[in-house]
């Protein structure tokens, strides 16, 4: 990643990092071993440069589909626009105290630091260890001990925690995954919290849209409007970006805006795909260019965004569509007693939707073993397999998109950004043994 962004320089703040670098051929500095003095009676030189709104601020680095990053250049005008927006809708003042929840990794951190360098207000900045990656049942001593008043995080770690535990919290919001019903109706605002779910995408400059208020009868799947005077968001087919869908359609998910990322680096042909200079049915006034977010989604009658998974989740089973987030949403909605979160995946090898249960659900990041027996799991495979009849008699999902192997895992991994690790789950369905896929499967 460092080669791929043209990097010259490279500050580490622990010895070991350098260490580390010592062969890696770029000129390292050692924070943590200079000698930092106030008071300099050497005069500094200014810098001999005016910075342009479109220079190059930060580069960010998303998974490609390869399995190379890749490494998207984000503006300064794109990161001040969203950060002074993102301020002003989460109401970050300069009495707020604002989490730097997010590793520096992940342009989210960007906003963290933006929203309180545009506001004055304060910027909490844990551990390394902690914010990188927080054990559970310890984020919400977290969050006290600082006195944190804004905060974000994903679905996945919010799971880890109960409203009581973050009494300092005014305003919470998550982004980065689907919310499910069960945080919808536990976390909902009150008097006293305000809680916003965000979405949005690299490529357009860390986040577009946010929802108002949540309240107990929220859609977990609204992921609301733009945000402020950001950006236009546009539903299209998805084979033909100059063709937009009709309200309530569902197709592909556009970003109109000039805050959008300058493109990949030295990826020309995957630039031009996705980043659109026009399109047949933007007016004289718009706001820029387009982004092809590959989101599959829809637009409401108020103008709210309602996702509907990436076009790239949607498998096929001999000819039939299968989406995992449409599944996902009915398993948390039925999930039995005893079950903390239900989630699904699809085993390309045997064609099978498979589920995943946890009743413990910690989030936990350390590779421990996973997979539980059904007496360790403290509920029956019945119990199960009644929820996936159930889908089915109700009409909520057709047979082919019902999971017919449930797995009881411990906790739900977490990546290093704090979602669901699939790479992890995956790997688990490849290794069961034909003893344990009797041993889950149901019928």
């Amino acid at each position: 990643m460092l080669r791929q962004a043209g990097v010259q320089r490279v500050l580490v703040e622990e010895s070991s990092y350098a260490e580390d670098m010592i062969n890696s051929g770029f000129f390292v500095v050692d924070i943590s071993a200079l000698e930092i003095t106030s008071g300099l009676d050497k005069k500094v030189k200014p810098l001999d440069t005016e910075p342009d709104p479109k220079d190059k601020a930060f580069v960010a680095f998303t998974s490609g589909s390869t399995g190379t990053p890749k490494g998207i250049i984000q503006t300064h005008q794109g990161i001040v626009t969203v950060c002074q927006a993102l301020a002003n809708q989460l109401h970050v003042t300069s009495s707020s105290r604002v989490a730097q929840f997010h590793p520096y990794i992940f342009d989210v951190a960007l906003m963290e630091i933006g929203m309180c360098l545009g506001t004055g207000a304060t910027l909490c900045i844990s551990k390394k260890k902690d914010m990188m990656l927080p054990l559970p049942g310890e984020v919400g001593s977290q969050l006290t001990a600082f006195g944190i008043t804004h905060v974000t995080m994903s679905p996945t770690m919010l799971e880890t925690m109960d409203p009581g535990d973050v009494p300092t919290v005014e305003v919470l919001s998550v982004m980065g995954e689907s919310l499910g019903r069960h945080a919808v109706e536990q976390w909902a605002s009150t008097a006293s919290r305000t809680f916003y779910q965000l979405w949005g995408c690299t490529e357009a400059t860390i986040l577009q849209s946010i929802t108002t208020a949540i309240t107990a009868t929220h859609a977990p799947r609204d992921v609301g409007q733009a945000i402020g005077d950001t950006c236009r968001l546009w539903i299209v087919d998805p084979a033909n970006v100059n063709k937009l869908m009709a309200e309530a359609a569902a197709g592909e998910l556009v970003v109109e805006s000039r805050a959008l990322a300058r493109g990949y680096i030295n990826q020309p042909e995957d630039t031009l795909r996705r980043f659109v200079e026009r399109a047949d049915w933007m007016d004289v006034a718009s706001r820029g260019t387009l982004y092809k977010t590959g989101d599959l989604a829809q637009k409401e009658a108020d103008g709210s965004i309602t996702f509907l998974g990436r076009l790239d989740s949607q498998m096929n089973y001999h000819g039939e569509r299968i989406e995992l987030g449409e599944i996902n949403f009915h398993l948390e909605r039925g999930r039995p007693p005893g079950v903390s979160a239900c989630f699904s995946d699809f085993d390309v090898q045997s064609q099978t939707v498979v589920g995943f249960l946890c009743t413990k659900d910690t989030a936990e990041t350390q590779p421990q073993e996973l997979v539980l027996s059904w007496s360790r799991a403290g509920v029956s495979r019945c119990a199960m397999e009644h929820l996936s009849r159930d889908l089915v008699r109700k009409g909520d999902l057709p047979p082919y998109m019902v999971p017919h192997l449930w797995i009881p895992i411990r906790h739900r991994p977490l990546t290093i950004s704090g979602k669901t690790d699939r790479t992890r789950l995956r790997s688990i369905v490849r290794n069961l043994s034909t003893k344990q896929r009797d041993e889950y499967s149901v019928h």
